[in-house]
């Protein structure tokens, strides 16, 4: 398990929001949400990413956000029942993995990889990348996760 180290400017993901633990299963049916909805978020980016971002986690009840989005310029006139966050410029570590292994490959990267390798997790937005190796309608569910990490050798 060895992750690319990469530092991303500041940027913006808008769209459908989440609270919660996940237990039921209610990211999936987030994104089944969305789907009909990607045209009502204004001021896209036009690239073929989306983004399943994780903030605000609680350690006392598991619950955090997760809102399932796509980068904006903007998070103005966005309909009532979406949100926005904004993701500060921050160091990576990037793991690739396929969608049916995110849960695992993110455990692994704190348990395995982190403990040993000389960073540390940073309390900031993680986040699921979907970009164009990801497309279910050819089968293909590549994806990569990104774990905000501080480098030690950084000032």
């Amino acid at each position: 398990m060895k992750p690319k180290i990469v530092r991303l400017p500041a940027f913006i993901v808008a769209g459908l929001k989440y609270r919660g633990d996940n237990k039921g299963d209610e990211i999936p049916l987030l994104w089944a949400d969305l789907t009909p909805r990607v045209g009502e978020i204004g001021h896209r980016v036009e690239k073929a990413c989306a983004y399943g971002v994780s903030a605000n986690f609680d350690r006392d009840t598991g619950e955090f956000d997760y809102i399932a989005g796509f980068e904006v310029t903007q998070d103005a006139d966005l309909p009532a029942d979406m949100a926005a966050v904004h993701i500060p410029t921050q160091t990576y570590a990037v793991f690739d993995c396929i969608l049916p292994n995110v849960k695992e490959t993110f455990q692994r990267a704190l348990d395995e990889w982190l403990p040993t390798a000389g960073y540390e997790w940073v309390e900031a937005p993680d986040f699921e990348l979907y970009d164009e190796r990801f497309d279910v309608t050819m089968g293909m569910f590549d994806m990569s996760i990104y774990l905000p990490i501080k480098d030690p050798d950084a000032s």
